[in-house]
């Protein structure tokens, strides 16, 4: 298939920094930002991505970072580090809470080990469409989600969509529920998505999302679910030959802080970080559109076998899953899923 899009970077080690150094390394640097004179050195702050810089939440990043600086004057500064190359999946929420690094954008599934109601976004169909996530975003019922974190040692900041989800693999065109049988794809850590695997009588692996592309390749796994945009970036085409476009779920993430970290700033840093972070938020939901779209392009390009799942094909799809609301709707909160519904 065509080589469409660069390879991500390599990991590199990061070295782990102690509690106590790093939280004194942060009160040093607001310290410096406070200063007055010539001489005042930049607040600097660190945000870790797994995924490449030019994905939807790379790019929203960078915008985050560019909108801080500007509002700042150049006194505040993030610097973005994509790839995984300061930290894994698995990882990276360990670093933040450490202070070791002050930002991240994991997705809402990565944090079910907080609140199961994180898992929202992987309910299966129910979100229609962009709009109505974006509506979910600004409501009450985001907001209440967001506060979740509450207590935790972290605090949400702005949502950060990527798009649907849509499923590959290297056997054959999934068209049906019972296509699904006997596979294995890889899941990420959350019982909803695991759950929805079995309601296909498929099987879930959890997997680092760094370790994918070589486990399709040595077949270790059979597909993925992720968005189109990851499967051009991730090269997934490379070694996946079919993609059904099925929208069964949106991947989203939360763009988080630190929480002593951030309560120790100014008052004018605080509200410079949260003005950005909306911005990067209303940025990536019209880049995630488009790139949703020219993803889909390039990969039928690149000579992926492409499904789009028709309306009675998905309806198949709904009842196949619907035994994962039976297991999981009380756990991830009846009156949450109700007031996605009632965005309709």
């Amino acid at each position: 298939m065509k080589n469409l899009v660069g390879r991500a970077g390599a990991r590199s080690p990061h070295a782990s920094v102690s509690r106590g150094v790093a939280a004194a390394l942060a009160l040093v640097t607001v310290a410096a930002i406070s200063a007055t004179g010539a001489e005042a050195e930049p607040l600097v702050a660190k945000l870790s991505l797994v995924t490449t810089a030019g994905s939807p939440k790379g790019q929203a990043a960078q915008r985050f970072a560019d909108t801080v600086e500007t509002l700042s004057d150049g006194a505040m500064k993030v610097e973005v580090y994509p790839d995984g190359v300061l930290y894994s999946t698995s990882e990276e929420i360990d670093g933040l809470i450490s202070s070791n690094i002050q930002f991240i954008a994991p997705s809402g599934a990565l944090l079910a080990g907080f609140d199961s109601a994180f898992q929202i976004f992987d309910m299966p169909f129910l979100f229609g469409d962009a709009a109505e996530v974006s509506l979910f975003f600004d409501s009450t019922c985001g907001d209440q989600l967001r506060d979740k974190l509450s207590g935790t040692g972290l605090k949400a900041i702005a949502y950060l969509p990527n798009g649907f989800k849509a499923f590959t693999n290297d056997e054959l065109a999934l068209e049906t529920p019972a296509d699904f049988a006997g596979l294995k794809f890889r899941v990420q850590s959350g019982g909803v998505i695991d759950a929805q695997m079995k309601a296909l009588d498929a099987a879930g692996v959890v997997m680092e999302f760094s370790q994918v592309y070589t486990a399709l390749q040595q077949g270790t796994i059979d597909g993925q679910e992720n968005t189109l945009n990851n499967v051009l970036t991730q090269r997934y085409f490379e070694v996946q030959d079919y993609l059904t476009v099925s929208n069964h779920g949106h991947l989203d993430y939360l763009l988080l802080t630190n929480e002593a970290w951030f309560d120790g700033l100014s008052e004018e840093q605080r509200a410079i970080f949260e003005k950005a972070a909306q911005e990067a938020s209303l940025f990536a939901r019209d880049f995630a559109e488009q790139a949703e779209k020219d993803s889909l392009a390039k990969l039928k390009e690149a000579g992926m076998n492409v499904t789009i799942l028709t309306a009675d094909q998905r309806a198949a799809f709904e009842e196949a899953m619907r035994p994962v609301y039976d297991a999981f709707g009380s756990a991830v909160g009846d009156d949450l899923i109700a007031c996605v519904r009632s965005l309709k």
